[in-house]
């Protein structure tokens, strides 16, 4: 991984869906995220927002499994099948990449949202205090 590269979600994504390697390793790295009891019985059975989620556990540990018997080398039916479902990991693909010491930006829209709550927080002298001055058309609805 190139330390300089700031990883997100599109860039993880894009990964995924154009890299053979990459979606071998983010699928062994999801499944060793796995208890050791998931990763026995394929399926999902504690809620830790880790590995594989319930509908996915059996096939995705399935071929995650076999991956050290074949090199790490997914086929091509394989491919078709995983890429789909791996995208969807990637909040835990960035936990990894972080982990590793991979600078990663989580969420931009987060990073906005948090920009405009600290802009809330200053008071503004121009908003108006009472309703009648906010809006105009406040009480003005008479039968």
């Amino acid at each position: 991984m190139d330390s300089a590269k700031v990883w997100d979600r599109d860039a993880v994504i894009h990964l995924i869906n154009t890299s053979k390697p990459a979606l071998a390793k983010a699928l062994w790295t999801i499944y060793q995220r796995q208890t050791a009891d998931e990763q026995r019985t394929q399926t999902t059975n504690v809620r830790n927002k880790r590995g594989f989620n319930s509908n996915d556990a059996q096939f995705l540990s399935d071929v995650a499994r076999k991956l050290p018997l074949y090199d790490f080398n997914l086929t091509d039916r394989q491919m078709a099948k995983v890429r789909p479902m791996m995208r969807k990991y990637w909040r835990q693909l960035l936990e990894e990449i972080e982990r590793k010491g991979g600078a990663v930006v989580k969420s931009p829209k987060r990073a906005k949202a948090i920009g405009r709550e600290s802009e809330r927080a200053i008071p503004r002298e121009t908003a108006p205090v009472r309703r009648e001055i906010a809006n105009p058309l406040y009480g003005a609805w008479t039968l």
